[in-house]
């Protein structure tokens, strides 16, 4: 419940409020920690479905319902019709005595009453994947109707359940190994060596592993000794669309804590050198802290604006744009995104990302390449901001990549998109340009 509200009401990602939960609460399991991680993922990720479910059996619309009631109340429902070896009866106690105590006698026996009623007669019947494609996407696989449709247009609705069902589901673990310090071999052999840990190459960054049964990767020796990061196999491969060489100057104006700046340094053998920049401050901290762990020398860390850069022109051999978006590509990690973005505020976010493309232009050198990143599917803010760059700004020509593994991964023009249900990857977009003369 401390989680969910979080997530609610202080604007929370779920995984920072689960682990400021699970960190203040002591004596907890194991199991009880991931019971309490899948309840927290599980209600997000299905929420619509639960609603539907909770609202076909109350005599009062759920909208007018307190916050902490209708949680509990999806808390049960989640517990009744996607989990299995619960008690239900447990289950209801539980969520009727947290309504009761945020909302008196009367919210208790709300909660009570309908999921007792959802735990006999089940949930009203779904829609059919087959003959009703939009309406399993919404119903069963709760996604909000833009969303759907958004989906839909990109993929058609075979691809978009797919790509619907894959977000549903747990991400993996995934490691990008520190290649300045050790190799994969080595780090996957250290791994294995641990009780229940199972580590694997991933199939397309030659520096990622796949790992099972590693409860906390940050808290693992070979982690504070530098030899490998968490970061998903999709913006390790972002980090290699740059393809940065040694000596070559690097702009990553949107580099957040670092990740794909870090990588894409191990890639030049930290022989790139690599301005590294973000407005927030705090995130830059978080970055130099791991470029000191993971022996990066040769990055340089600045607060710019990446909408007002104050750099030099026409002055880097490579540019990164990792841009701000919607993030629905990261829907597996962060599930609390379906019911925080609108089609109208995607809209206002591929407008801002076209201000940063316009600035970032201009930082490239003739000969010089940019690379254009989103973690997202949305056509606006990937395959449109392509369209609108090459249509406008007749000096720069689309890139496709000419090497392994990417070259195989490209879309016909030349730009890529990772998919969850294709790639087993984050959802991720990006575009390589050069710049003519």
């Amino acid at each position: 419940m401390d989680v969910l509200s979080a997530v609610e009401r202080a604007d929370m990602y779920a995984s920072a409020a689960l682990d400021e939960v699970l960190s203040r609460t002591l004596g907890l399991t194991r199991k009880q920690r991931a019971l309490a991680t899948e309840l927290a993922y599980g209600v997000l990720r299905h929420r619509r479905r639960l609603d539907r479910a909770i609202a076909s059996l109350s005599k009062r619309p759920l909208k007018s319902a307190h916050p902490t009631v209708l949680r509990a109340a999806r808390l049960a429902a989640y517990q009744i019709l996607l989990m299995d070896h619960i008690a239900v009866p447990t289950a209801i106690d539980h969520a009727a005595e947290v309504a009761g105590a945020a909302a008196g006698p009367g919210a208790a026996g709300f909660v009570n009453a309908v999921t007792r009623r959802l735990a006999s007669r089940g949930e009203p019947a779904l829609p059919s994947k087959n003959n009703d494609p939009f309406g399993f996407m919404t119903g069963v696989l709760s996604l909000e109707d833009w969303m759907a449709q958004a989906m839909i247009d990109r993929l058609g609705p075979e691809g978009a359940i797919a790509l619907a069902q894959a977000i549903n589901e747990r991400p993996p673990l995934v490691l990008r190994v520190n290649r300045l310090m050790t190799t994969r071999q080595t780090v996957m052999d250290r791994l294995n060596e641990l009780d229940g840990v199972l580590a694997n190459p991933t199939r397309w960054s030659p520096d990622g592993i796949v790992v099972t049964g590693m409860s906390d990767p940050r808290r693992q020796p070979l982690y504070e000794a530098g030899q490998y990061e968490v970061q998903d196999e999709g913006s390790q491969l972002v980090a290699m669309a740059v393809d940065a060489q040694p000596g070559d100057l690097v702009a990553d104006i949107c580099a957040g804590a670092g990740g794909k700046t870090l990588a894409l340094s191990a890639l030049s053998d930290d022989r790139a050198h690599i301005l590294a920049s973000d407005q927030h401050s705090g995130r830059l901290r978080d970055g130099m802290i791991r470029a000191t762990r993971s022996g990066n020398k040769l990055v340089t860390w600045a607060r710019m604006d990446a909408s007002r850069p104050a750099i030099e022109p026409a002055s880097f051999d490579r540019v990164l744009l990792d841009a701000p978006c919607s993030g629905l590509g990261t829907l597996r990690r962060h599930p609390e995104a379906k019911w925080r973005w609108t089609a109208e505020l995607v809209e206002e976010m591929a407008s801002i990302q076209r201000n940063l493309l316009t600035q970032a232009l201009t930082l490239v050198r003739p000969g010089g390449r940019l690379v254009y990143a989103v973690c997202t599917f949305t056509r606006q803010e990937g395959p449109d901001q392509v369209d609108w760059l090459l249509a406008n700004h007749d000096d720069f020509s689309l890139l496709p990549p000419q090497n392994a593994p990417l070259a195989s991964l490209a879309d016909p023009r030349g730009d890529l998109s990772l998919w969850p249900h294709r790639h087993g990857t984050d959802g991720f977009y990006m575009a390589r340009f050069v710049k003519n003369g």
